[in-house]
């Protein structure tokens, strides 16, 4: 079977596998330049959550210069390698909403949209998930 032809089902039989490994550009690009050297300040386990706070004089910080808090939230099958990052998007800041908290500290991993683990249509309910607010 060629590249251009299809059985019927549309099916080029193609996997896409090219025997590299897919992250190699990334990793080369400095993907994996920081992890692992900064340590989190304190580590606080609550169910399956845990809570990294990291010192910003370590490095990470949060937008006014205070520590910086990040999750992680074992999925049903936590050794199942299953790893869903998410990236809180915002990060506009109007001054009197930005005043009003000087930390906000251990945040709780939102069970809305894509980390609602009871959303029965939710193909990540039961994946490892990584909270970056």
């Amino acid at each position: 079977m060629g590249p251009d032809d299809t059985s019927d089902d549309g099916d080029t039989g193609d996997t896409g596998d090219t025997g590299e490994n897919p992250f190699a550009e990334a990793v080369e690009q400095g993907l994996a330049d920081h992890v692992g050297t900064v340590e989190p300040s304190e580590v606080i386990v609550d169910g399956d959550t845990t809570h990294y706070r990291f010192d910003p004089a370590d490095g990470p910080m949060c937008l006014r210069g205070g520590d910086y808090w990040m999750s992680v939230r074992e999925g049903a099958a936590a050794d199942s390698g299953d790893l869903l990052i998410y990236l809180q998007g915002g990060g506009a800041c109007w001054s009197a909403l930005c005043s009003a908290f000087e930390s906000l500290g251990a945040p709780a991993v939102p069970e809305s949209g894509m980390l609602n683990r009871g959303l029965a249509v939710n193909g990540f309910s039961d994946w490892n998930a990584v909270y970056v607010p």
